[in-house]
């Protein structure tokens, strides 16, 4: 995933298909969901970025 989606948003359920729910689900904190996504993808990144420069200096092409 090269192109993360970041929500970058807090909302919490209070309703579902026009219904009031029973309990109202709490909210995440979308700063740290969005910081493991950049993280992963950074992670995912790097390790494309030194498979092609492995294989580049096997194979000798660039």
């Amino acid at each position: 995933m090269l192109t993360p989606a970041l929500s970058s948003t807090n909302r919490p359920k209070s309703h579902s298909r026009g219904r009031g729910t029973q309990t109202a689900t709490p909210g995440v904190d979308a700063f740290a969901c969005d910081e493991v996504r950049l993280l992963i993808s950074l992670l995912a990144y790097e390790l494309m970025h030194i498979a092609r420069r492995a294989m580049a200096a096997a194979t000798g092409t660039g």
